[in-house]
């Protein structure tokens, strides 16, 4: 086994292994060395495309190409950390929900004329 990556963080349902040492002082036990072992499956969440139509410090709305509403996204969901976004930027996301919010989550940025919206008339 190879050097444990130390900014491995467990996520929920993944199988892991670990050294439990006891601080002697506290005589409270921790976990050290965590190495994944298996990753948890995750449920594959159908995609949509939307473009930033606004941009603050941290976070950004998108508008939907299949759906009226704008949903917030944080920076942190982009999978492109070294990305600013900008307006008009386009992006493919899941649509996450939490409670009656809706937010963009694990967002890839998007060439430019990629995403098309598409108006229905009615008559």
């Amino acid at each position: 086994e190879g050097e444990a990556d130390k900014r491995y963080r467990p996520g929920e349902g993944d199988e892991v292994v670990m050294d439990v040492v006891m601080v002697r002082a506290t005589k409270q036990k921790r976990a050290t060395s965590i190495r994944l072992v298996k990753p948890a499956e995750k449920p594959v969440l159908p995609r949509e495309q939307g473009v930033a139509c606004a941009i603050k410090e941290s976070f950004g709305f998108v508008r939907c190409a299949d759906r009226e509403e704008r949903l917030f996204f944080h920076f942190s969901e982009l999978q492109d950390r070294g990305h600013s976004p900008q307006v008009n930027d386009e992006f493919e996301f899941c649509v996450l929900t939490q409670g009656q919010k809706r937010t963009c989550a694990d967002i890839k940025v998007l060439p430019r004329g990629t995403v098309t919206f598409v108006t229905e008339l009615e008559g």
